[in-house]
């Protein structure tokens, strides 16, 4: 009998450890397979469709993952052999244009503000044990913006060598030329007509103004809590490098400038870049995030446009509507109840769309869930579903609880797994889709 047991034990072993090693020579094949099209000396060509596929369905890597954002967010060019002249020249021009923000800066102190007071209460894994007196002084060093020493494209005198005859062109259209839009190999850096290239006036937070000097403040702003992240690596001050990134931004889009936010958005896409297992990712990550960060506000920036508010295509006003609208497909019983207790007036989810659900989740999750949003084939049309999703996973604590209990619980730390939002999402738009 025990020899009997003994032998079931070893083929329930082998069964065990075959399992594992065809598991693991799947997963590489299929890391091989990818790496090959992202390789730019490799021949194998770039199918972005699958890719795309890939990351959807949960695909992710660490040391692949920074490339799958940049790609998905138009920042690598089509033809994928043209992409190291394309990278060298795209970190040359933030350079450039962070210099002149910097000139601009200098000639408005009050340039910077906002953007000093959001960046300064970022945190991503905050650190509890480090006292009030400690974030400070780091605050100070961090001002003194030490670690950054001119880039590789600078002169000796530290000017920016210039960009190829393409001068920083007048403030509010640093990436037009008379009027059309910044071009890459023949094709515009932004489609014309998209709101996020209007040159209205922008949707307003608290006027808008902004201030930042270069040197040490004498009173610090003071963090809300130090960062695991942000805070912890003394040789690269990220706060810094996200500072710039929004101050350039701003300077460069006057049209829109900066809107309280925005620096949620940011964060993710500086994060992964930042923390990849590729150095060179790593090495240019403030470089990278500036210009994904641009183009992912070209696609979604009319959300912070107030002047689209309404609008009957991009308006946040209509996907908002269209969140209840799924809700009430799937589920009428919430439906009729959400609108019982007021909830669909109080627009709770504004914040889940602008900030594509940023706020919402830890970082680690975001990260899962952009990977599926960067990868969705109808650009961040999940999101809405997921934005559903989130609140049909909260029927319970909705049909029970009141009016002021129910916006506390939907505004407050999700205890829901992001895969399974995802999941449901999913699963909602191919049955309301058929």
């Amino acid at each position: 009998m025990s020899d009997v047991q003994s032998s079931k034990d070893t083929s329930s072993q082998k069964y065990t450890n075959d399992s594992k090693y065809i598991e693991s020579t799947t997963e590489y094949k299929i890391f091989k397979h990818i790496q090959s099209q992202l390789d730019i000396t490799n021949f194998t060509p770039r199918n972005i469709y699958e890719l795309k596929n890939f990351c959807y369905y949960g695909y992710n890597n660490n040391l692949l993952r920074a490339k799958f954002w940049k790609l998905f967010l138009n920042y690598l060019p089509t033809n994928k052999f043209k992409t190291e002249h394309h990278l060298k020249e795209r970190r040359k021009l933030y350079h450039f244009y962070l210099e002149k923000s910097l000139i601009k800066l200098e000639e408005n102190p009050m340039l910077n503000d906002t953007i000093e007071k959001d960046v300064a209460r970022m945190c991503v894994r905050p650190v509890n044990d480090v006292s009030d007196e400690e974030q400070n002084e780091k605050l100070v060093h961090e001002n003194e913006d030490k670690e950054n020493p001119k880039p590789d494209n600078y002169n000796q005198e530290g000017k920016p060598f210039e960009q190829e005859g393409k001068p920083f062109e007048e403030e509010g259209k640093p990436f037009e030329e008379e009027g059309k839009p910044f071009e890459e190999e023949g094709k515009p850096f932004e489609e014309e007509g998209k709101p996020f290239e209007q040159e209205g006036k922008p949707f307003e937070q608290e006027g808008n103004i902004e201030s930042q000097t270069e040197k040490p403040q004498t009173v610090p702003i003071k963090m809300n809590k130090k960062c695991e992240f942000l805070d912890a690596d003394h040789t690269v001050i990220h706060r810094n490098a996200l500072k710039r990134i929004l101050l350039t931004f701003k300077v460069t889009n006057s049209g829109i400038g900066y809107v309280q936010g925005m620096h949620m958005v940011l964060l993710p896409i500086y994060y992964v870049f930042a923390t990849s297992d590729n150095i060179e990712d790593k090495k240019y990550a403030e470089e990278d995030a500036f210009f994904c960060f641009f183009n992912l506000l070209t696609e979604v920036g009319e959300n912070f446009l107030k002047e689209y508010d309404n609008d009957s295509k991009v308006g946040i006003n209509k996907k908002m509507s269209e969140i209840f609208t799924i809700i009430k497909k799937h589920d009428k019983g919430l439906h009729k109840k959400l609108e019982e207790l007021g909830l669909i007036e109080t627009h709770f989810c504004f914040k889940w769309i602008s900030l594509l659900l940023s706020g919402e989740f830890d970082i680690d999750q975001i990260i899962i869930l952009w990977d599926k949003l960067f990868s969705d084939q109808y650009r961040y049309e999940i999101l809405i579903y997921c934005c559903a999703s989130i609140i049909i996973l909260m029927k319970k604590a909705i049909m029970e609880c009141s009016f002021e209990e129910c916006l506390k619980i939907l505004q407050g730390d999700k205890k829901i797994d992001v895969l399974t939002v995802f999941t449901l999402a999913d699963k909602l738009r191919k049955e309301q889709n058929k």
